[in-house]
């Protein structure tokens, strides 16, 4: 319940570093509310920190997400091994 209002207020966006259990738990709620605009009919950014790939190839997030959304929430997905390009994607 807790990620689950954090995650709702969060409406700029998330951005995700590496986690464990919890941090994909919040992941997948995000990707749910996204994909059913179930937080007053927004969508919002999801940026990962892919930093060694923990997001592309250890943890396959990406794939599963691509999956997922259509094309147009798909441009919601933002994997960046970058402080800028966190910024850029988050903007």
């Amino acid at each position: 319940i807790r990620e689950d209002g954090l995650l709702a207020l969060a409406k700029a966006g998330v951005i995700y570093a590496e986690g464990s259990a919890g941090t994909l738990q919040e992941v997948f709620q995000d990707a749910a509310q996204n994909h059913y605009a179930s937080v007053d009919g927004t969508r919002s950014p999801m940026v990962f920190i892919d930093l060694d790939e923990c997001w592309s190839v250890r943890r396959p997030v990406r794939l599963l997400l691509e999956g997922l959304f259509d094309e147009a929430t798909e441009q919601l997905l933002h994997f960046v091994t970058t402080a800028d390009d966190v910024v850029t994607a988050i903007t």
